[in-house]
């Protein structure tokens, strides 16, 4: 495997968020099927990309690469192909496993406005897995299509949040007050959301708690939202409102960490 194509399947993975172990074989003692500095990918599905050599020795990399993805930072390993693996040419290879992992988070824009296609231009920067709703295609194809990003096409908005992965982070930003208010009612029901932030004014908070109130929505269920969403900082323009609210999300997913 040369390295500007190691480097290609690295940028991959990483663009992607997904989870990935490097295996560089360091050092042969005797005879081993492959040259030092060989490495390969391995995913928690198995070989990615590359090998350094095949048969029973890479199996057995594979084993400790994956383990190494369930731990965290890099480990060195010696093999003995015969007392180790069976093999009868002997050898010891001595192999450096280190993990690159990506923890699962997850964000959700409803509405591709102004406002949504500016935040899902920021985010999509972000290496997290990006949902954007909305009922209008054309709206949509505004942004181009990413790896982290995942576009739903939904004339019933409020039935999207319960589809979502547990954990993941709300922004209701809908062309209007109805949209906003369907989908806030469908999240609020979920138990497990670190954040869930309302487009508006303070005008338009107070009234969106006073029609939860009046459908029997508890007064901490009304407090658990942030509207308007967002920290105190910037103009009123759809790119540093998107920025205001990026900053509000960084700072809530780093307390809750």
């Amino acid at each position: 495997m040369i390295f500007s194509e190691f480097i290609s399947a690295c940028h991959a993975l990483e663009t992607e968020g997904r989870s990935y172990a490097v295996v560089t074989l360091i050092k042969i003692d005797a005879h081993v099927p492959q040259e030092v500095g060989a490495k390969m990918l391995v995913t928690s599905t198995g070989l990615h990309a590359g090998t350094i050599g095949g048969g029973k020795l890479e199996a057995k990399a594979i084993e400790l690469a994956q383990k190494q993805l369930s731990e965290s930072g890099a480990k060195l390993y010696k093999i003995d192909l015969n007392q180790d693996l069976g093999m009868v040419c002997g050898g010891v290879a001595t192999i450096f496993v280190e993990s690159s992992q990506h923890k699962s988070w997850n964000l959700a824009v409803y509405g591709a406005g102004h406002v949504g296609q500016a935040l899902v231009q920021l985010l999509r920067t972000f290496a997290c897995q990006l949902y954007w709703v909305d009922s209008r295609q054309e709206w949509l194809d505004k942004q181009p299509d990413h790896p982290r990003l995942k576009k739903i096409l939904s004339s019933k908005l409020g039935d999207v949040p319960t589809t979502l992965p547990e954990g993941t982070y709300h922004i209701i930003a809908t062309p209007g007050h109805a949209f906003d208010l369907e989908v806030l009612k469908s999240v609020l029901g979920l138990k497990h959301t670190p954040y869930i932030g309302v487009i508006g004014s303070k005008v338009k908070a107070r009234t969106i708690r006073a029609s939860l109130m009046s459908e029997g929505f508890s007064k901490d269920d009304c407090e658990r939202f942030h509207c308007p969403m967002g920290l105190p900082i910037g103009n009123n323009t759809p790119a540093e409102i998107a920025v205001s609210i990026a900053a509000q999300i960084l700072d809530r997913r780093d307390q809750k960490s």
